[in-house]
């Protein structure tokens, strides 16, 4: 429902965004490097405190090149508000979903918004539903934060696994 500025200028045309194609975001981030991660723009995507920056090149594999047409099928979902693919929309067969359910959020993550993850909660028909959110008042996560930040094992990580063992 709540959706970040550049993704409903997106989602005002698909079929263009599906169009772009988008190359060279590794070498992009590599030579700019040290520019990003001092933009107030970083803490959308990654809080660098928190993160080991000592070796960029494996931070870098994290990378690839957007995919235009899945650009365009995120773009049709936010423009449609349900994501439809191959005719189904998912949000409609998610009501059927029962499996247990984990989600997990940054609790400052600027890519993704709480209500989005949180919407899956909503619509799942599952007993088990619970939440992970990540980062305190002190330490705030971002999106990457949850995969490369030195305290990803910990606080993701670890509480994940243990809810998965609870669950069996």
């Amino acid at each position: 429902e709540k959706v970040h500025p550049i993704m409903r200028l997106a989602a005002c045309s698909p079929r263009i965004v599906g169009m772009i194609p988008v190359i060279g975001v590794k070498e992009i981030i590599r030579s700019a490097f040290p520019q990003l991660i001092r933009s107030p723009f970083a803490k959308l995507y990654m809080h660098p405190e928190i993160i080991d920056l000592e070796n960029i090149d494996v931070l870098l594999e994290t990378i690839e090149d957007p995919n235009r047409h899945l650009n365009r099928e995120i773009a049709e979902w936010v423009k449609a508000k349900d994501l439809i693919l191959g005719g189904t929309n998912i949000c409609e067969a998610f009501h059927r979903f029962k499996n247990p359910l984990l989600c997990v959020l940054a609790n400052s993550d600027g890519i993704v918004p709480p209500l989005t993850a949180l919407s899956a909660l909503e619509i799942a028909n599952s007993k088990t539903k619970e939440t992970l959110v990540v980062g305190t008042d002190k330490l705030h996560f971002a999106h990457a934060d949850l995969f490369i930040s030195r305290h990803s094992h910990d606080m993701v990580f670890k509480p994940m696994a243990e809810w998965l063992l609870a669950q069996s």
